[in-house]
C-alpha cells in the first residue's frame, strides 16, 4: 500500500469510485489521476450493465444499475472475477440517500479486496492446492532417495 495525498491506495486497485449514472462522482478513493478517465467514459455507461475495459496497462470494470455506477480501476494482472465481487459488494452496501458516509466503505472493501487470494476462494484453494503437491513431491523424492 501507499499513501496517496490522506486517500489510501491499494497496491492491484488503484481508484474507485461511486456516481450517479449519466451523472457525477459521488464518493471515491485511491489514486485520482483515474478521474478524469471515468469521467470521460461515464456519460456514456448505460444501465443494468457489466463491463470491463482494459487501457494502459489498468483495467477499468464497472457495474451499474438503473440509478448508480460503481467503478474500479485495477492493474492488468488483478483478478476480473475478484474486481467485479468487489463491485458487487459496493452495490449491496451503497446507500444513496447518503453517499458521503459511504467513503470508509470503500476504503474498507478496497482494504479487504486487496489480496485477490483471500477473497477468491476458487484462488485461494488452487494456492492450497499447489502446497500440498509441493509437499506430495517432497515426499516422493525422500522416499526414492531412501530406495
Amino acid at each position: 500500500r501507499s499513501l496517496v495525498g490522506s486517500e489510501m491506495c491499494i497496491r492491484d486497485r488503484l481508484y474507485s469510485c461511486v456516481g450517479k449514472l449519466k451523472g457525477p462522482i459521488l464518493v471515491e478513493c485511491g489514486d485520482k489521476k483515474f478521474q478524469a478517465m471515468v469521467q470521460e467514459v461515464a456519460p456514456r455507461l448505460t444501465d443494468n450493465s457489466t463491463k470491463a475495459y482494459a487501457h494502459e496497462g489498468n483495467v477499468y470494470n464497472y457495474l451499474s444499475d438503473s440509478n448508480y455506477y460503481f467503478f474500479c480501476v485495477c492493474k492488468k494482472d488483478y483478478s476480473t472475477r475478484v474486481a467485479f465481487q468487489f463491485l458487487r459488494k459496493l452495490e449491496e452496501s451503497f446507500d444513496p440517500s447518503n453517499p458521503s458516509k459511504f467513503k470508509s466503505v470503500l476504503e474498507t472493501e478496497m482494504n479487504k479486496f486487496s489480496n485477490d487470494t483471500q477473497v477468491d476462494k476458487a484462488k485461494l484453494v488452487q494456492k492450497q492446492l499447489a502446497e500440498v503437491k509441493e509437499v506430495m513431491i517432497e515426499n516422493i523424492e525422500k522416499i526414492l532417495e531412501r530406495g
